[in-house]
């Protein structure tokens, strides 16, 4: 993992400490919605003309089809994040800024949450358009604008009156 290399070791109780540590900690959240994210995008327009035969023949339903996608999806859902967090976790050491044992699955519950809201979201942008291009195009759109407007790189009271609802 490159963010390793980057925030190895992270020590101290500085201030610039704990902007590294929330830094790794939404470079981390971002990694594991961007990998899920077109993922899902890939594999959803990979199947789509499947789908739309097998509905326009009456097969089975769209809510049925999402059902079994996203069980099938949980694995995915359960070990990615996992396996990211166990690389990084003792490297850039997150356990050590928490009054409670219990950092390590926390912090997991968050990824695997990030992980489902980039399925589902995933699967929305790729739904929405007709190929893999559109798709990426699409999601390239609504997630760096989302990224930025987010709050890590600029604080809400800072921005202008017009953008801060973004």
């Amino acid at each position: 993992m490159f963010s390793l290399a980057v925030f190895f070791k992270i020590n101290g109780v500085t201030l610039v400490d704990y902007k590294n540590m929330i830094g790794s900690m939404f470079f981390l959240a971002a990694n594991v919605f961007t990998g899920l994210v077109y993922g899902s995008i890939m594999s959803f327009q990979l199947e789509r003309g499947v789908l739309l035969r097998e509905l326009a023949s009456k097969c089975y339903e769209l809510k049925a089809y999402f059902i079994v996608k996203n069980l099938f999806e949980i694995p995915l859902m359960i070990l990615f994040p996992l396996i990211t967090l166990l690389i990084v976790y003792w490297g850039a050491p997150y356990g050590t800024y928490a009054d409670d044992n219990n950092t390590f699955w926390k912090y997991y519950l968050v990824l695997f949450l990030v992980s489902q809201c980039a399925i589902g979201y995933g699967y929305m942008v790729s739904a929405a358009c007709k190929n893999q291009v559109d798709s990426s195009l699409l999601s390239n759109a609504v997630n760096l604008p989302a990224i930025f407007f987010g709050g890590l790189f600029a604080n809400g009271t800072t921005m202008v009156t017009g953008c801060r609802w973004i």
